[in-house]
């Protein structure tokens, strides 16, 4: 439905997806049934079975990548982890020792006769290894961040519908709600930064000023950029107080049906179907947008789910993650909370403070921990006045 395709065709493709994403236990199955000649024994299950689950999470493609190990976001020992190996490995050594230990505890209790052995306890004692490390690794976290430069932000969060938001008449009033906003309160701002489109005007990329009333601090918004070839971009870009253009990105990993239709190249008459599908094209340069002390690493909308671009952008030198997003669609659902719990893996895997400026919400300030430091609630007009550490290492 949100691409235009008829009711019918959409629960039809529904179900499709919904099939294909059951394969992922496909795969731990058949994982199994290959390697289960190579031991018979009860590790030897568990650890087959721990890498089938990995290798499902690695292998399988997921619209959101939910992943077993982000369910240790409450356990900043286990959770950071992350920082140091993949989420996907993390949950499949949480999946191996946990069977063994839960194995370990139901042979106490029911086997009068089972007699623990010293490789019995190995799975506990990796266990407390692991967290001890992760112990280690909120040390020098601690001590990366009280090193760090402090910057303070105001995030607009301008509840603007669905149908608002897409309505031509209504731009300039959108814009000129979020100006309001932004010059609502007295702090001393570092930057402002509004979320995904919230300029829902066409701004060509050659441009290196554009039209705004003042602002009392450089600010970085979201953008529908063109190029001289008619070609459409979901961009961010950052403008200084004299209206200049000093840096921009555009999105890279664009979200299918929304913002391209997948295979319409191969098969034209899908636009027919589908003519609400956006027709955007991807950016090709992941580099953080510098001002002063800032190197903001852009992730648009869904890219804060994706490991890689966070850490291309760590490795480029940003000192600071910045997620754009609008999930207006998702409606007062948990949908936007769960958007942001697996988005704030990225803040942990970089060791990078992630701020999330969103139309609806969840507009949030999160550190390197994974924690909330500050929030808004969802489907409010606020503003979120902060501060995050400019971290480098």
């Amino acid at each position: 439905i949100f691409g235009g395709f008829p009711k019918a065709l959409s629960i039809i493709i529904y179900l499709l997806f919904a099939f294909f994403f059951s394969l992922q236990f496909l795969i731990i199955y058949l994982t199994e049934k290959l390697l289960s000649k190579f031991g018979t024994d009860n590790q030897s299950k568990f650890l087959i079975f721990s890498f089938g689950w990995m290798l499902s999470e690695y292998l399988f493609p997921k619209l959101f990548p939910w992943r077993i190990a982000h369910t240790t976001i409450y356990s900043k020992q286990i959770s950071l982890l992350s920082s140091i190996i993949s989420v996907e490995l993390l949950g499949g050594i949480l999946f191996f020792l946990f069977s063994n230990i839960f194995y370990l505890l139901m042979s106490k209790f029911n086997l009068k006769n089972h007699k623990i052995k010293f490789s019995d306890l190995l799975p506990i004692l990796s266990l407390i290894l692991l967290i001890l490390l992760g112990q280690r690794k909120i040390y020098a976290l601690q001590n990366l961040i009280t090193a760090s430069p402090e910057a303070n932000i105001k995030i607009i969060q301008g509840n603007i519908s669905l149908m608002e938001k897409h309505s031509r008449e209504l731009v300039q009033k959108n814009i000129n709600r979020h100006i309001e906003l932004s010059n609502s309160s007295d702090s001393n701002t570092d930057i402002v930064i509004w979320p995904e489109s919230a300029i829902n005007a066409l701004i060509p990329k050659s441009a290196t000023k554009i039209s705004l009333a003042t602002l009392n601090a450089p600010l970085l918004t979201g953008i529908i950029a063109i190029d001289e070839e008619k070609k459409l971009y979901n961009s961010a870009i950052l403008v200084d107080q004299l209206s200049n253009i000093i840096g921009s990105y555009d999105k890279i990993i664009l979200m299918p049906f929304g913002e391209y239709l997948p295979f319409e190249s191969t098969f034209p008459f899908l636009r027919k179907l589908s003519p609400m599908s956006g027709d955007f094209k991807r950016g090709t340069n992941i580099t953080p947008i510098e001002y002063k002390n800032l190197k903001i690493g852009v992730l648009i909308c869904y890219e804060d789910l994706v490991t890689d671009l966070a850490k291309i952008q760590k490795r480029n030198g940003a000192n600071l993650l910045v997620n754009l997003t609008n999930d207006a669609w998702y409606g007062k659902t948990n949908a936007p909370y769960l958007h942001s719990l697996i988005a704030s893996f990225r803040a942990i895997e970089t060791s990078r403070y992630l701020v999330r400026a969103t139309n609806t919400g969840h507009t949030a300030i999160i550190n390197p921990y994974g924690d909330i430091e500050h929030e808004l609630p969802i489907f409010e007009e606020k503003v979120l006045i902060g501060s995050v550490k400019l971290i480098e290492d």
